[in-house]
């Protein structure tokens, strides 16, 4: 994704090449209107008519730093508890009218806020204003409610201890801070998620949730004048109330290394080193986020879009150091906006065998050298371009706008969010020097070390996650007697209006298909490459082929070493990652529209002339077999393997790895992927989607200008994959993992190609059972009734061949067999009553509606446009499927239920604490081992 540039002449052009920042990005000053009630509530307006989709995001400035001993937790499951009905409102259909519609509702805790938001059709904008202003004041906050959900946080707890590198992050960061809140976890203390009381979560929510510690933010296609005469009538009559107490506690100066060690089973050892590092609102906040593009890229300045360990860029100094150096699987750093003083991380993953005081040293000497040396010119204005970059994909959305604005609001103001690009190019080399040995220090850094005590560990089971990170998941409870929402605030649903979402396509001499359309609403694009290359396509003894053969693309090319070619996309803020599925290998891009023709030739450079290298190649296979490692210690994964053993006959495409077996990767040699290159990547085998701020034609011909002299054969490969047939009764597989706190479960059976004729209704029925919401019938039962889940979902897509249908969920061993059981009960009673009036209205709507919502940024278009050429769903699709979906009489999802469900020939996996009679486990000593230094 990132490298060096290959003559003095390139250097003597790159130093003059800044990013500009464009002026419709969230706008300048005056685009955003402020209004303070006279209650306090902060409201924030931008309106934006690009789509005809509004995101309403209220904010209140609590989070987990807000609590005290005992009390951890408290605003993580209050958050969980705001979806759980008000006075107004009731659980239904606080969930069901916004999902109904086709919109997106949630929220997420951390240490510094609360959010919630929704983003919907601009005709549901006051049906979203008024759920916000119920959600204020009139949350129930029912005590029954409270032992489920105190049940599902449980779940979502035990998660998060699954992953070794979270299990690690607590430690630390516990370490870190002695005295300053920052120092648990957003999710709380185990012991304190079980004890708190209704009466402690009405204190907190009596104490922060009012209008004078809130921003109400609003962005999309509305008249702000409406707007603000509606949010008057919602929020207006709501009470001021006494001003939260203000945080005292200030961490003490640290003076000397802390060091934690974590014994426990793992598939690797990590390394995670905490610096204490300022807020947001201190002068060395912006040098030290261009500190970290240095040392591992441009990251994300938010919460929201931040993976919390995302690998570092390639032209990176801890990536060329650590993973070009052969000594980590992975690498890379995090620093986040806060209120407070927080921390700047550095963490690695071991590659196997190598020494973890090597590795220890290597980071640390990337850091010295930043102490002693000024940073050059090119590699300085590199890592400000990278960021400026984030922040612009990161803004190409009216939900990711209203993000930005409301986020930056509760930790210091919303400007913030405007000013810091400014920020961000006043930044100087010495600068940057500064703060490395200002916060960089060794009596200011806290150093951990997961120990692996053998295999059998890690990873999140899905959608799981951890209190500290943004969580996806309200939910909906059935009730019958629910409150019902007043009448005149009902919201009809619109179908949206597909026919001016027309890509241009191209068939090029060829073969090469090419497919562009503009989306202007920020001056960035994106770009899918697909090709028919993915591990359905391995030779036989040699999987992970395909993935292997898709990350050397990376590798250089004929004319450009990887050095180079990397430093050369980095330069300009393009991010680059290569990924594969079954049936295809993908490559995707985010750029500036400003640098699509320099960027443009360097995607030829990677496709058309790769280099593949002895030394790169065996470089990578040694991560993949960590990342192998990786996949057998985790729950998820290892259910969903075993699930495809059941399913799929030895040797079927869909039962392998998409990563291969280790001994079959460590076996490839250059020469073979060079071959399985040269016999799939070729034009006809080959599209390309343009979405973004560019003129379609000129954009193709672009392209045509770099790849029109790529030949090849003028078909694309054949692809059979072979029929299967269901079993006839069911099959169980148990992947034991006894020192794990959670099972992962997976249930399903073979399911449908993307061909095939019933899959409309078989969507529709399959949203009903375990999509709609956070899990449709299934979440209902599983996560909101019984509390056994933090997230259950189905899934029924189709491939070039027969895909799996599954059910997937993670659950505590105790409960593995009520959840079973009460999976099957939901697919039988699917199969045999089939689905309501109600329920299919319901779902239609929520599916022709979502699929709006993935048009709103550039990568969704890109995804569904990549997916029409890829499966040859023709260039009306979205009209023609949304009509579909609309027109599906009730009697054909009834009979697909009947024929495509069956609860009486299952497969079902699971992966965690239990044997093979589903006995529950306990590790030896009930705990990992962890030794603090301080």
């Amino acid at each position: 994704m990132k490298t060096t540039g290959r003559s003095n002449r390139w250097f003597a052009v790159i130093l003059l090449w800044t990013i500009a920042l464009p002026s419709g990005l969230l706008g300048a000053s005056g685009d955003v209107e402020e209004h303070i009630l006279p209650n306090g509530l902060r409201v924030l307006l931008k309106e934006v008519h690009t789509s005809p989709i509004v995101s309403v995001w209220s904010w209140y400035n609590v989070g987990s730093r807000n609590e005290g001993p005992g009390i951890t937790g408290l605003a993580h499951l209050l958050e969980h508890m705001n979806f759980k009905g008000t006075e107004g409102i009731g659980r239904d259909e606080m969930k069901g009218l916004i999902e109904a519609m086709g919109g997106d509702w949630n929220g997420y805790t951390w240490i510094d806020q609360t959010a919630y938001f929704e983003t919907l059709p601009r005709s549901g904008l006051d049906l979203a204003l008024r759920f916000e202003a119920e959600r204020m004041r009139k949350s129930l906050l029912d005590p029954v409610e409270l032992d489920n959900e105190r049940n599902v946080v449980i779940a979502e707890f035990r998660g998060g201890e699954n992953d070794p590198m979270e299990f690690l992050d607590t430690e630390v960061t516990a370490a870190a801070f002695k005295a300053h809140p920052y120092g648990w976890p957003t999710i709380g203390w185990l012991s304190d998620i079980e004890t708190a009381t209704r009466a402690d979560l009405l204190d907190f929510y009596n104490t922060y949730y009012i209008p004078n510690n809130a921003t109400l933010v609003v962005v999309g296609d509305f008249d702000a004048d409406s707007a603000m005469e509606q949010i008057g009538e919602d929020f207006g009559e709501i009470r001021v109330g006494p001003t939260p107490p203000g945080l005292r506690t200030l961490e003490p100066r640290q003076y000397g290394e802390r060091r934690v060690t974590v014994r426990k089973r793992g598939p690797a050892d990590y390394l995670l080193i905490a610096y204490h590092a300022p807020p947001v609102g201190d002068e060395d906040f912006a040098p030290l986020l261009v500190l970290d593009a240095i040392l591992a890229g441009g990251e994300s300045v938010n919460l929201w879009d931040a993976e919390w360990y995302e690998g570092a860029s390639r032209s990176s100094r801890l990536y060329r150091a650590l993973v070009d150096g052969g000594m980590a699987a992975a690498t890379g750093a995090l620093f986040l906006p806060t209120k407070y003083p927080f921390l700047f991380y550095l963490y690695a993953t071991a590659m196997g065998g190598v020494r973890r005081d090597l590795i220890e040293r290597a980071i640390l000497s990337e850091v010295n050298r930043l102490k002693e040396e000024p940073v050059e010119d090119e590699e300085l204005e590199r890592a400000k371009n990278q960021v400026l970059a984030r922040y612009l994909y990161e803004s190409d959305s009216v939900t990711e706008q209203a993000h930005q604005l409301g986020f930056f609001a509760t930790i210091n103001e919303y400007r913030c969010a405007l000013d810091l690009p400014d920020r961000l190019e006043r930044v100087t080399a010495r600068q940057v020097q500064e703060v490395a040995r200002r916060y960089l220090d060794a009596d200011n850094r806290t150093v951990g070390w997961f120990i692996s005590t053998g295999e059998s560990g890690g990873g999140s089971p899905p959608g799981g996650g951890y209190g500290s990170a943004r969580r996806r998941g309200p939910s909906a409870l059935r009730d019958p007697d629910a409150a019902p929402v007043l009448p005149d605030r009902v919201v009809r649903f619109v179908p949206p209006d597909f026919s001016a979402v027309k890509p241009v396509r191209r068939v090029l001499d060829n073969g090469l298909v090419v497919l562009a359309l503009r989306n202007p609403i920020s001056e960035t694009a994106h770009v899918t490459v697909t090709v028919r290359a993915g591990a359905v396509a391995d030779p036989a003894g040699k999987g992970g082929m395909a993935e292997l053969t898709a990350r050397s693309l990376l590798e250089g090319t004929a004319d450009m070493s990887a050095e180079e070619l990397n430093r050369r996309l980095d330069f300009g803020g393009t991010e680059l990652a290569v990924g594969v599925d079954y049936d295809f290998a993908s490559i995707d891009l985010d750029l500036l529209t400003k640098e699509f023709e320099e960027v443009i030739p360097l995607l030829g450079e990677i496709l058309t002339a790769p280099r593949f290298p002895e030394g790169s190649i065996e470089r990578l296979e040694m991560e993949m077999a960590t990342e192998i490692r990786e996949e057998e210690e985790d729950p998820y994964a290892s259910a969903m393997m075993a699930l495809r053993g059941m399913i799929y006959p030895p040797g079927h495409p869909y039962a392998r790895r998409l990563l291969g077996e280790r001994d079959e990767v460590e076996g490839i040699r250059a020469g073979e992927v060079r071959d399985f290159y040269e016999g799939h990547y070729y034009p006809a085998n080959t599209s390309i989607v343009v979405v973004g701020d560019v003129d379609p034609e000129a954009a193709i011909g672009t392209v045509e200008e770099v790849f029109g002299g790529w030949s090849g054969p003028m078909e694309p490969v054949a692809c059979e994959i072979p029929p299967v047939a269901r079993p006839d009764e069911p099959r169980r597989r148990v992947v034991t993992m006894p020192e794990k706190t959670q099972v992962s479960l997976v249930l399903g059976h073979v399911g449908i190609r993307r061909s095939d004729p019933d899959y409309v209704p078989i969507q529709i029925m399959n949203n009903v059972l375990g999509e709609f919401g956070l899990g449709g019938r299934l979440g209902a039962r599983v996560r909101e009734e019984m509390g056994n889940a933090y997230s259950i979902f189905s899934s029924f897509d189709g491939g070039l061949g027969q895909s799996p249908f599954f059910i997937a969920a993670g659950v505590a061993p105790e409960s593995v067999g009520e959840t079973r059981d009460a999976i099957l009960e939901e697919m039988e009673r699917m199969a045999r009553q089939g689905v309501s009036e109600e329920e299919i209205t319901r779902s239609k709507q929520n599916i022709v509606g979502s699929l709006a919502l993935d048009l709103e940024e550039n990568e969704g278009m890109a995804g569904i446009l990549s997916e029409m050429e890829f499966y040859s769903l023709g260039p009306d699709y979205l009209e023609s499927y949304s009509r579909a979906v609309l027109s599906t009489p009730i009697e054909e999802v009834q009979r697909v239920a009947r024929r495509y469900l069956h609860p009486e020939a299952y497969a079902l996996a699971l992966a965690g604490p239990i044997d093979e009679d589903l006995k529950v486990l306990v590790p030896d000593g009930g705990q990992a081992s962890t030794e603090t230094d301080r």
